[in-house]
């Protein structure tokens, strides 16, 4: 069975159009225990560099295993 995988690109273009809409609160389903639950730039900022990291970490990692231990 064939994997497709994705970088990021289709995801930080969905960032940017919500970014785009200006919101005031963005509810999500995971958050930092400590950070307040609804801040929309905290959380497409965080969201936007998370992707980034792990396009750069697939980029430098030759297996699943690298890649894991690139975290």
């Amino acid at each position: 069975m064939a994997v497709a995988l994705h970088t990021g690109t289709e995801w930080l273009a969905t960032l940017d159009a919500l970014a785009s809409l200006r919101p005031e609160r963005i509810i999500t389903g995971h958050k930092e225990p400590d950070a307040p639950d609804d801040d929309a730039r905290r959380i497409l900022d965080q969201s936007r560099r998370y992707i980034e990291d792990f396009d750069q970490a697939t980029a430098h990692s030759s297996s699943a295993p690298d890649l894991v231990g690139a975290g």
